[in-house]
C-alpha cells in the first residue's frame, strides 16, 4: 500500500459503473492527481463519466466507456490474460496421457450464489452421457462447505467423482488463480456456472456451456466467445435439466454455431470531454 502511494500516480480508475467501498478507499489512499469513474462515486471522482442512458449494455461495453476520459474510441476488444507456465505445466502433468483425438471438457462446479449452482448428480450423469465423445477435467474451489470465510466444494466434488467410478475424468483441485487460469488453457470446452471461472475461460477464448441463476444474463454472459447459456424462468440454475443441458453441450468444442453476437452499442457522448496526457494511470 505504501509503495504504491509512494509512486504519485497521475490518474487511478475506478473500473467499474459502480465501485464498492473498498476500491473507493483504496483509490482515495492511493492520492492519484485524479480519479475518474462514474458520476455516483461518492463525491471521490474529479474526472466523471456519465451513467449509460442508451439501454441495455454488457459490463465489458459499460467499463471500457471509460477510455473516452482519455480519447480511446470504439468497441471493446475481447479479453485475454496470460497463463502461468509452472501453473500449465503442473496441471498437463495431472491430466497425464490422453487418447489422441479425444476432446478435453473442463467442468467447473463452484459458485458463490446458491441461485448458480448446478446439482452433483446431473454433473455427473452428464458425464456419462457424453463419455463417448471427450474426457473430463473437475475443477471446483477447494476446501469445505461449512467453512467461514471461503467455502469450498471438497463434498459436491467427492460426490461427483464417486458417481462417475471409473469414466475418464480427472479431479484437479485449483488452489490459487494461477491453477484455474492454467487448468482451463487445456481444455477444449468450459461447463461452468456465471462466475469468475467463466469470465477467466473466455479470457482464454474457450468455448462455453454456461448455467446462469439470479443474475442478468445481457450483462454478465461470455464476452467474445461462442457460448450457450441456460437460465429457467425460476432464475435458479438447480431448475436446469440434464436433458436440456445436455441439448446445449452436444458438440461443445466442435464447430456448432455460436450464439455469442458482440453488439456495436451507441456510446453516450461525454460532456466536455477532453483529451488526457498519456501520464501514469
Amino acid at each position: 500500500m505504501r509503495k504504491l502511494r509512494a509512486r504519485r500516480y497521475d490518474y487511478v480508475l475506478l473500473a467499474s459503473p459502480h465501485p464498492g467501498a473498498s476500491e473507493m478507499r483504496l483509490a482515495r489512499w492511493i492520492a492519484p492527481a485524479h480519479i475518474a469513474g462514474y458520476s455516483d462515486a461518492a463525491g471521490l471522482v474529479d474526472l466523471a463519466l456519465p451513467h449509460n442512458a442508451a439501454g441495455a449494455m454488457h459490463e465489458v461495453e459499460d467499463v471500457f466507456r471509460l477510455a473516452q476520459l482519455f480519447g480511446i474510441e470504439g468497441a471493446p476488444g475481447r479479453l485475454s490474460m496470460a497463463v502461468d507456465a509452472a501453473a500449465r505445466e503442473r496441471a498437463r502433468r495431472a491430466l497425464g496421457t490422453r487418447a489422441s483425438g479425444r476432446k478435453l471438457i473442463a467442468l467447473h462446479i463452484s459458485a458463490r450464489k446458491p441461485s448458480q449452482r448446478w446439482p452433483a448428480e446431473r454433473y455427473a450423469r452428464l458425464i456419462q452421457a457424453l463419455v463417448a465423445d471427450a474426457d473430463f477435467l473437475l475443477l471446483w474451489s477447494p476446501g469445505a462447505a461449512d467453512h467461514p470465510q471461503h467455502p469450498g466444494d471438497d463434498a459436491k466434488a467427492q460426490a461427483v467423482m464417486d458417481s462417475a467410478g471409473k469414466l475418464p475424468l480427472i479431479a484437479y483441485p485449483t488452489h490459487e488463480l494461477r491453477d484455474l487460469a492454467a487448468a482451463l488453457s487445456l481444455a477444449d470446452c468450459v461447463i461452468c456456472s456465471d462466475g469468475g471461472a467463466m469470465h477467466i475461460a473466455a479470457a482464454l477464448a474457450k468455448p462455453i456451456v454456461c448455467f446462469f441463476g439470479d443474475s442478468d444474463a445481457a450483462r454478465w454472459h461470455p464476452w467474445g466467445v461462442p457460448y450457450r447459456l441456460l437460465q429457467p424462468e425460476s432464475r435458479d440454475a438447480a431448475d436446469i435439466s440434464l436433458d436440456t443441458a445436455l441439448r446445449r453441450c452436444r458438440n461443445c468444442g466442435g464447430k456448432a454455431r455460436s450464439n455469442c453476437q458482440i453488439r456495436q452499442v451507441r456510446m453516450p457522448p461525454i460532456k466536455a470531454a477532453r483529451q488526457l496526457p498519456k501520464n501514469k494511470v
